[in-house]
């Protein structure tokens, strides 16, 4: 395997031992760890780019949050409380990352759960559901659900960073990883 990419002949000696009636799906987002169906009607395609072909395979529907032992065997485990860190500090073992647990007098917790069915705010609700769909909706709605319970500014700025960074799916999945949704 090359150190920076996965070429298509990596991948097929990759799969050469798994069971070849088995399921394939797609595991993303180490942080938070979902897992997707391939879209069985644009499986992959080819692309040719100005650095190369470029294989894609189509994503399908999200099915819901990795399951642990796929996380296990990806090495995507939850954070932990890190040895010599200050006390109510959870670091992410891939990026090292700070998760305050306390981020207002109203005792709020701010972690990143054991559990990642649980959203990073358990506390702070917002209403997906019979609303407006529109993407600057949703981003809105959050940003002042976040804003009233006390979250710090950089932490809702690092909302929007992560919840724009994608497609509209992204965005919900984002939200609902952050949130308490209905």
């Amino acid at each position: 395997m090359h150190a920076d990419r996965v070429a298509v002949t990596d991948l097929i000696q990759e799969l050469e031992g798994c069971d070849p009636d088995a399921e394939v799906r797609l595991a993303q987002q180490p942080a938070w760890p979902f897992e997707y169906a391939i879209d069985p009607t644009n499986t992959a395609v080819q692309v040719d780019l100005d650095s190369g072909p470029v294989v894609y395979l189509g994503e399908g529907a999200q099915l819901g949050y990795l399951p642990q032992p796929a996380r296990e065997q990806l090495g995507w485990s939850p954070p932990t409380r890190s040895h010599g860190s200050e006390p109510g500090t959870l670091v992410h073992p891939e990026r090292r990352r700070q998760w305050p647990t306390r981020v207002c007098a109203s005792d709020l917790e701010a972690t990143m759960p054991e559990d990642p069915t649980q959203p990073r705010y358990p506390d702070v609700q917002v209403q997906l559901s019979g609303e407006d769909g529109n993407a600057f909706a949703i981003l809105g709605r959050t940003a002042a659900a976040l804003r009233a319970a006390g979250v710090p500014h950089e932490e809702i700025e690092e909302f929007f960073a992560e919840a724009t960074s994608g497609d509209y799916d992204h965005l919900l999945q984002t939200t609902m990883a952050w949130v308490d949704w209905e």
